[in-house]
């Protein structure tokens, strides 16, 4: 998670709300602490509204004229507290949803001398002595410890700083902080503050992007890996086959395609300077020979940028042709938020809020609801004679073998853009490559028809729990998912 805090020198202009958005949204923080806002209680609901929509908030300003200290939080990610606030602090505890990390955090805002900074420093000893967990403190002190501390300007007495108490290093968890150059909204530098807990990150599943098949070196790549020998039925050939080939998938991603977007902007600014540098100097032999290459990896990079977007966004019902890919981008994100869990009530009437408690409970409901038995009535056979059926021809139409040519069909079928199995592998992938591998995936289809046996690889499904209702945090968790195989 990341937490952070700027001294704005005063809040009330959209600019600088802005400004404040984008170091948000640049620095993915869950918390930050506005400080200097000089801002008037009632002007704040409306800016919460228009420019952190969703987002909640606490303040000092009833306790000090002049807007002093505004903190700001994404509730989705983080629950705080505000258990003390004073005029030049504001005492929190805060938890974090995902991992329950819990820690008390300080906004400080020191007034601008020192008899008037005492009552900041004997509050700040109040309120530590007593907490035996981790703490931190971050804001504008309005001091230094020494004049080497401070350059140019006026003699010292401005600093902002980031403190932490042993418990955060005897902890085995890992805390940097930074400072942001300031820019043109303050002569303050926003302060960054991340907090690694010690979760281990899952490593990411193999997922095959529909870019990857445009690219002149894909058909090689797969064709060097398919080669390799595997005895055993069609099903685990197949099988062993795809496995073997997603390593060297990955590589060629790593080659040619990852940071997709940063490599489709330097390829685009290549392209504008060389263009820029060939209208100065038209009689340059070299730069004009090369933009040819120039525009063909831009307009190539973009088209896989877009590519990229579009399968990720899952949104099917824009033409093809649609190059917005900011607007994909942002349905990605959009359905990241939808789609994340930060809470579930147990059948107890208990709510836990851990990411792998949260990942096990579903396991476990699950398993109990697809692995038990009930009774059942036995079947009447009498029922299929009540009905129409099927001739004699129909019927053995149905039980006769399954062509090469059907399964073809029924692949060529799926939208390329149709969410992958558990293998990672979309049907544009098999599409693309079905010179190479269609034979084998009709025999492994074909065998499964004939044997009556498909292997454990193959009989796997995934379980997607999907939103019932919009209005999801006012139903009881039990009603707000259901589970879509």
């Amino acid at each position: 998670m990341r937490i952070g805090f700027w001294n704005v020198r005063g809040f009330n202009r959209p600019f600088k709300h802005n400004g404040v958005a984008h170091l948000i949204k640049n620095n993915q923080l869950c918390l930050l602490g506005i400080l200097e806002t000089k801002l008037a209680t009632s002007a704040i609901p409306n800016i919460i509204n228009r420019s952190f929509p969703g987002w909640c908030q606490a303040n000092n300003f009833d306790a000090i004229a002049g807007g002093r200290i505004l903190i700001i939080w994404n509730p989705a990610v983080v629950d705080l507290y505000p258990e003390d606030i004073s005029p030049q602090v504001i005492h929190c505890r805060v938890m974090n949803k995902s991992s329950q990390l819990s820690f008390y955090i300080y906004f400080a805002y020191g007034l601008y001398t020192v008899v008037n900074r005492r009552s900041m420093w004997e509050k700040l000893l109040e309120l530590g002595r007593p907490l035996n967990m981790l703490w931190i403190i971050l804001g504008d002190f309005n001091c230094v410890k020494s004049p080497t501390e401070k350059q140019l300007g006026v003699p010292p007495h401005l600093l902002d700083r980031v403190l932490l108490n042993n418990d955060w290093l005897e902890a085995e968890l890992h805390c940097t902080a930074h400072f942001n150059l300031p820019g043109c909204l303050s002569d303050h530098s926003p302060g960054i503050v991340s907090i690694f807990d010690n979760l281990t990150p899952k490593p990411k599943p193999f997922r095959f992007f529909n870019m990857w098949a445009d690219h002149p070196d894909f058909i090689p790549t797969v064709e060097g890996r398919w080669g390799l020998n595997v005895e055993g039925t069609p099903q685990f050939r197949l099988c062993r086959k795809l496995k073997a080939l997603k390593s060297s998938l990955k590589t060629f991603n790593n080659l040619h395609y990852s940071h997709i977007s940063a490599r489709a902007k330097e390829a685009d600014l290549a392209l504008q300077d060389a263009q820029t540098h060939l209208e100065s100097n038209p009689g340059d032999v070299t730069v004009r020979d090369s933009l040819g290459d120039l525009r063909k990896k831009a307009t190539f990079l973009a088209e896989a940028e877009r590519n990229f977007y579009f399968q990720k966004a899952k949104i099917h019902f824009l033409k093809q042709g649609d190059r917005n890919t900011k607007f994909f981008h942002d349905m990605v994100k959009r359905n990241a938020a939808r789609n994340s869990i930060l809470a579930i009530t147990k059948a107890d009437g208990s709510i836990i809020t851990s990411a792998p408690d949260i990942a096990q409970e579903f396991v476990d409901f699950y398993t109990s609801l697809l692995g038990t038995e009930d009774q059942t009535l036995p079947v009447d056979n009498g029922v299929f004679h009540w009905g129409p059926s099927l001739t004699s021809e129909l019927a053995s139409n149905l039980c006769r073998a399954v062509t090469p040519a059907e399964v073809k069909t029924a692949v060529f079928q799926i939208s390329d853009n149709k969410a992958p199995g558990p293998d990672g592998y979309t049907s544009c992938f098999f599409k693309k490559t079905w010179n190479i591998m269609g034979d084998l995936v009709c025999r492994a289809v074909m065998d499964f028809f004939r044997s009556g046996r498909m292997l454990r690889q193959l009989n796997h499904t995934i379980i997607a729990l999907v939103p019932n209702l919009s209005n999801l945090l006012q139903q009881p968790t039990t009603d707000r998912y259901r589970a879509a195989m």
